[in-house]
């Protein structure tokens, strides 16, 4: 995570420590600073410039230089937002004109699949994208209509008219006349705000309650569950899920849940499948209704529209920090850290200091699963793809850009790499071989202040590279500052919060637990008969601290970061437990507070095909990265 503290209280007594202050919120809807699509994600920054991440394959989530009133990202493949001077600007695919808009200017847009409208300052509708016979006249809103704002489907569109009522054009039924129930069929009344999704819409009524109409593209009845009886002051229609944000500004979500799209984090979940319209027809895909707790509140929601086991959401905290849940296989539903979504209106906004920590997960198969853990949920999240036989054995953020850089191990098909980990890429995460670093087997690295990079390489010593003048390590500029061969194994290694102390983890081991520990069966794991912890100083000075207190530990340790504070403070993940385990250290004192955070397991998914690589825990997490989000 980025630099949120770890504080010790009451001897035993673990906790992340949040430094917020409190924001003062305008009450008034601003949904249009986040947008939600099936693979990306974009939101607009308090300097009013777009910012978006996860699949990018067609530069979807690229957009231009500029400033930016409102941002939606389309199903998949494109991204239109509403420039500051109130023209449009499209980015992404435009196979069908749906990123080529009109000119004028506008007030709202919406984006779909394969059409866009928006709300011109005239208060009429205009339509672009694709509009060709088979098509069911989503692309022509109704003649001399005048409208608050508008939704885009995929074979429907919706209105909200200046009268506040409600009309939808389109067809009720897809190309392969798959009936979609009332999608384009509103129901009467007036409303505050509508939301339309894939194949349904929602609503909220004067009186504050959410009404949902249409069905889900198997025509199989409401396949989206029905929505609460409470109050409401927004509503995000997605695919197959809808969230809202009640008028508590808690977060209420519901419909399917099997990418945990529903469930947005410290959510209470209820199963609902036995109020589906008709009754249930796929029991193995139940419906759930979740909500969040009035400690965790919201200005703006979107519900994505990602399929079943794709899908994700997220929403904007009234701290302006962005927090997505579900589906994240290209990245997806991990915002970049640090950054802040504008708020409504006009106000003072103070930083909420909080962190990210970035992992890497390798298992006995050499395969390696980066993951990231929001100090404000305190839930991991899987981060981009399996890379399978890359054997990550060493990350770390960059000081000065937040890059997440990484080293592959000794079992790796290429020994002692670096790559970049890079969330801009084609595929929304992706490592970047920037080449060898000299030494094959890289046990640690760590960054120092000023850009540098430091790390330890197996029977070689303490080496250095140097930054280029992009601020990335230049693997040309390398030098082994220490010279070693000996017995020393180290785990990882970490620069303290000052860049004056460089730490190094050792396991000590029984000759038994030793050979157990070089073992390559699957599933072998060890017990370290104690840990050895080294500092080493710029002046040239190595020795060991806290010798009694890390001696005495039967743990073994392979992963280890610094944390800011006032004095040196270190992060430690226990190797061996199912839950993700870790223990933080004040060096002053030697003493060591242990806590389980329990979010032991992750399923690894994989488009087209939806095929689980399989369920694994947190058991042999190799290195972490800290990343501080400060004023």
């Amino acid at each position: 995570m980025n630099h949120s503290i770890f504080i010790f209280q009451c001897n035993l007594v673990f906790t992340l420590a949040i430094l917020s202050g409190w924001l003062i919120v305008n009450q008034s809807i601003f949904a249009d600073v986040l947008s939600v699509g099936s693979k990306h994600t974009c939101a607009i920054q308090t300097d009013n410039t777009v910012i978006c991440w996860g699949y990018n394959r067609l530069n979807q989530a690229s957009p231009p230089i500029g400033t930016f009133s409102q941002v939606d990202a389309g199903s998949t493949s494109y991204t239109c937002g509403i420039r500051t001077d109130k023209t449009v600007a499209c980015w992404g695919d435009n196979k069908y004109g749906q990123a080529t808009p009109p000119s004028g200017t506008f007030t709202q847009i919406s984006t779909g699949y394969y059409h866009t409208c928006g709300v011109r300052t005239d208060k009429t509708v205009a339509c672009w994208g694709k509009n060709e016979e088979e098509d069911y006249g989503q692309y022509f809103p109704p003649n001399d209509e005048l409208f608050l704002s508008v939704g885009v489907g995929k074979w429907h569109s919706c209105g909200l008219r200046i009268d506040n009522t409600v009309v939808c054009w389109g067809s009720n039924k897809d190309p392969f006349r798959i009936p979609l129930g009332n999608q384009a069929n509103p129901p009467d009344g007036t409303f505050l705000q509508i939301s339309v999704g894939k194949f349904h819409n929602c609503g909220i009524r004067i009186d504050n309650t959410v009404v949902c109409w249409g069905v889900d593209s198997d025509g199989g009845g409401d396949m989206r569950g029905v929505p609460p009886n409470d109050m409401f002051s927004q509503v995000s229609a997605g695919h197959i899920h809808t969230c809202g944000i009640r008028t508590d500004k808690t977060v209420a979500c519901w419909g399917w849940n099997e990418a945990s799209q529903a469930s947005a984090p410290n959510s209470i979940c209820e199963d609902t499948s036995h109020m589906r319209i008709p009754p249930n027809p796929t029991p193995h895909r139940p419906l759930e209704l979740c909500y969040t707790s009035l400690d965790r509140t919201f200005f703006s929601i979107s519900a994505g529209l990602g399929g079943e086991r794709t899908s994700h959401s997220c929403g904007v905290q009234t701290d302006n920090t962005v927090i997505c849940w579900g589906y994240n296989g290209d990245g997806q539903a991990t915002p970049p850290p640090c950054f802040q979504v504008k708020s409504p209106g006009s106000q003072t906004v103070k930083s909420l200091a909080y962190g990210i920590l970035y992992g890497v997960h390798a298992d006995r198969n050499r395969d390696s699963q980066f993951f990231t853990l929001d100090s404000r949920i305190l839930e991991a999240n899987p981060f981009g793809e399996l890379y399978k036989s890359y054997d990550i054995a060493a990350i770390d953020s960059h000081p000065l850009t937040n890059q997440i850089f990484a080293v592959s191990g000794e079992k790796a098909s290429q020994k002692g790499f670096l790559y970049h980990v890079d969330r801009n890429s084609k595929k929304g995460v992706e490592l970047s071989e920037l080449g060898k670093t000299g030494f094959k087997i890289v046990a640690g690295i760590s960054f120092h202040l000023d850009g540098t990079l430091w790390g330890w390489a197996q029977d070689e010593g303490l080496f250095q590279i140097a930054n280029d003048e992009n601020n990335e390590p230049d693997i040309n500029q390398t030098e082994l500052v220490l010279p070693y061969q000996g017995e020393v194994k180290v785990e990882d290694l970490t620069w303290n919060a000052t860049g004056t102390t460089l730490y190094a983890v050792e396991n000590l081991y029984d000759d038994e637990e030793e050979e157990a520990q070089k073992s390559d069966e699957p599933g072998t794991l060890t017990k370290a008969k104690g840990v050895r912890l080294w500092i080493y100083t710029q002046t040239g000075m190595i020795s060991t601290i806290c010798d009694k207190r890390m001696n005495s530990l039967e743990e073994e340790i392979e992963a280890m970061e610094t944390l800011p504070s006032d004095n040196d403070t270190l992060l430690f993940h226990f190797s061996g437990h199912e839950n993700l385990t870790f223990g933080v250290m004040d060096v002053q004192t030697c003493e060591i507070v242990q806590k389980e955070i329990p979010t032991n397991y992750y399923a690894i998914e994989r488009e087209p095909k939806n095929n689980y690589f399989g369920v694994r825990n947190y058991n042999n997490i190799k290195s972490l990265a800290w990343i501080a989000c400060q004023p």
